[in-house]
């Protein structure tokens, strides 16, 4: 199962608490649950700010997004299309 909550930014938002309690849903019941924070353009969460928003969930559990690189261009919509 993926889980994606927001980022750090969104700190105060509680989904650190609400991801902790899926993810241990989950993990108790045999399902494997990753997480990969919504970062938009922000940076990766840190090892010290996921400790303190995803309390007693492994850093190792953390799919790493990085958008800079991750990008891939899959097309392109026309100019003329979009005037339709």
């Amino acid at each position: 199962m993926l889980i994606i909550p927001p980022d750090f930014t969104r700190f105060h938002s509680q989904a650190g608490k609400i991801t902790g309690i899926y993810y241990h849903l989950l993990t108790e019941r045999g399902v494997q649950a990753d997480i990969m924070p919504a970062l938009s353009t922000h940076e990766s969460v840190s090892k010290e700010k996921w400790e303190a928003m995803f309390k007693g969930i492994p850093y190792e559990s953390m799919i790493v997004h990085d958008w800079r690189p991750d990008v891939v261009r899959i097309g392109e919509v026309q100019a003329r299309y979009l005037k339709e």
